[in-house]
């Protein structure tokens, strides 16, 4: 395997690549790298970033990223992306996955019209979906 030093300057390398792609490109990267890999540069990007490129991705990796993340952080990238994505995405977790990301974000503005009960936002995304 590579030494600390040059795994060190490989990371600092793909991170430098990443942001100077597409958002839809470098999700495509991301999702390709070994889990190991992707966790460390999943935790490198900073918020907005990490919201652009989740944004981009399939769902199943969404969720499994934003579990990775640590309830703070994950309520701080839900509220950095769009609206309509971060409430897609809490709509494909687990009702108590994704209250515990919505109690954590209610020190946001962003997110205080997610207040109401998860079961009530995740009916009204169904019925939203369900007529699109």
């Amino acid at each position: 395997g590579l030494g600390g030093k040059d795994e060190a300057q490989g990371a600092t390398q793909l991170l430098a690549a990443l942001a100077e792609m597409r958002p839809a490109d470098a999700a495509r990267m991301v999702h390709e790298l070994p889990d190991e890999r992707r966790r460390s540069v999943v935790l490198a990007l900073d918020d907005e970033r990490l919201a652009e490129l989740l944004e981009e991705m399939p769902e199943e990796d969404q969720v499994e990223i934003v579990e990775q993340l640590g309830s703070e952080r994950a309520a701080d990238v839900l509220e950095a992306m769009d609206p309509d994505d971060a409430a897609d995405l809490l709509g494909t977790m687990t009702p108590s996955d994704a209250n515990r990301h919505l109690r954590m974000s209610g020190e946001h503005d962003a997110f205080d019209e997610f207040a109401q009960p998860v079961t009530d936002l995740v009916g009204a995304f169904l019925s939203r979906r369900a007529f699109r």
